[in-house]
């Protein structure tokens, strides 16, 4: 029991012992009966309360020491496991090196994840392009279409129609080469007779291989884009390459950088309607 509690208990007893006094013709009393009942609950109740703190001060007390035993045990594992990594000439990263490569994940996760989105909007639109393509080759042989594909046309006396030429020698990428040593020739198929109507099939289009010697093979009727497009993949073992044709030849993989450097050079020789 503190002081504090044992001096209020006095004063309180001392208050119960006094008679009432007279004052003015009335009696006061300093202290009821009451009042004192209350007051030593309370006080016993503080008692109570003060105890049983004290009972989970020390239990705490307790758990605290338990606590700070399991953190030094802890600290020794860890110390020794330090120190097998050490002996084996291995280190574990301290914290800001952790953290800081863990920032730089995060970093490099949000350049993947951006990279990703970009990759499935290529893909989508690669998709379709595709799409496009594959029907794009379906279409029926034009003039206009062999121009844009960088065919190269020549028409002869008494011929109806342009020829259009596409030389195939340097596609190889043999260093003896020669660009004349296979050309692919169309023309179309048909005529006008002397009324101006058609002969034959006005879709169908003569396709020659022509060699260095200018002899001729015919090698059959052809109708889309996919019918001569398939001969030239077939003759040279690759897939088309419109990047790669230009001015009347198709040239291999290996001229690429020259073409690109030359492209202004050589714009001064494309063809014209003319010739």
């Amino acid at each position: 029991m503190t002081p504090s509690e044992k001096d209020m208990r006095e004063r309180v007893q001392r208050a119960a012992d006094e008679p009432c006094k007279m004052v003015g013709g009335m009696t006061f009393c300093e202290v009821r009966e009451a009042d004192l009942n209350w007051l030593l609950a309370a006080l016993q109740s503080a008692e109570q309360e003060r105890d049983k703190l004290a009972e989970d001060l020390a239990e705490l007390g307790m758990e605290a020491d338990t606590l700070k035993a399991e953190r030094d045990k802890l600290a020794e594992e860890v110390e020794r496991l330090h120190r097998g990594l050490r002996e084996r000439g291995l280190y574990l990263p301290d914290e800001d090196s952790v953290t800081g490569a863990l920032n730089s994940l995060d970093e490099w996760m949000g350049y993947a994840r951006r990279d990703a989105a970009k990759l499935s909007s290529l893909e989508r639109r690669s998709g379709n392009v595709a799409g496009l393509v594959e029907a794009d080759r379906n279409a029926p042989l034009t003039e206009d279409w062999l121009r844009d594909q960088g065919f190269k046309w020549t028409k002869q006396e008494r011929q109806t129609w342009k020829h259009w030429s596409l030389y195939l020698g340097w596609a190889s990428g043999q260093k003896n080469a020669c660009m004349e040593d296979l050309i692919v020739e169309v023309t179309m198929a048909w005529w006008p007779n002397a009324r101006g109507e058609p002969v034959g099939d006005t879709e169908a289009w003569n396709c020659w291989l022509r060699g260095m010697n200018n002899s001729l093979l015919h090698v059959r009727y052809i109708k889309t884009r996919d019918d001569l497009l398939g001969l030239i993949e077939a003759l040279t073992g690759r897939p088309w390459d419109r990047s790669l044709s230009a001015f009347g030849n198709l040239y291999h993989e290996g001229h690429r950088e020259w073409l690109e450097q030359s492209s202004t050079a050589l714009s001064a020789f494309t063809p014209t309607e003319e010739g």
